[in-house]
């Protein structure tokens, strides 16, 4: 059996949930497209494969 539990301030979370700013490297649209690329070839799943059939 296996248990998990998150107590107190584990992980840097405590207090009420709030917004943040992005950091810098998350509004990279370079980095972006390189993630998507390197997503499609390990998956295999690329962009067509989200629209609705014809």
């Amino acid at each position: 059996m296996s248990t998990f539990s998150i107590r107190g301030d584990q992980f840097g979370m405590h207090g009420h949930p709030t917004s943040v700013p992005f950091v810098r490297a998350a509004r990279d649209s370079g980095t972006a497209n390189r993630l998507w690329d390197v997503s499609v070839q390990l998956t295999g799943v690329g962009f067509d494969a989200l629209e609705p059939p014809a």
